[in-house]
């Protein structure tokens, strides 16, 4: 039988003037894992920095990702704009990255949203995009870029 599970990598970045807080590490760990509840998704690893969130999930399969991934956007900017005065505007930024890993490099992409804290005294967000991220990506036209709510690697 073929195995369908895969890695889910999300980095999500806050609308411009708007800063997560460590704080919200707890609460948006409980909204996800009811996000995903019923999906057949995983929750691997959470890390949140001030100009970013990592997600890391395994999934089964990819049928109804989408769906799954509009969740989890929603519901987690739903408890960051409720959390506080300060944050009920907030927004994500245009694009979810996604990064679609091998079941072998779930544990290893686990370790790496886990060490956020060191990696990013060293890194900015443009740099781990740009080093990371962005060297496989998928380059779209203007317009096509424009339309998508993802930035598929």
């Amino acid at each position: 039988m073929l195995d369908t599970t895969a890695g889910l990598h999300l980095i999500l970045v806050p609308k411009s003037g708007f800063l997560l807080s460590e704080h919200f590490e707890e609460a948006l760990t409980h909204t996800l894992e009811d996000a995903i509840r019923g999906s057949g998704a995983v929750l691997y690893a959470l890390s949140v920095r001030a100009d970013h969130l990592h997600i890391l999930l395994s999934v089964e399969g990819v049928h109804g990702l989408h769906v799954v991934l509009d969740t989890i956007v929603e519901s987690l900017q739903g408890t960051i704009s409720g959390s506080e005065r300060s944050m009920s505007k907030f927004r994500w930024d245009q694009g979810v990255h996604v990064t679609l890993l091998p079941p072998w490099h779930i544990e290893i992409m686990a370790s790496f949203v886990r060490d956020q804290q060191r990696y990013h005294r060293t890194h900015t967000l443009e740099q781990e995009l740009d080093e990371v991220f962005r060297p496989n990506s998928i380059n779209f036209d203007d317009e096509t870029e424009q339309e998508s709510t993802l930035c598929v690697n």
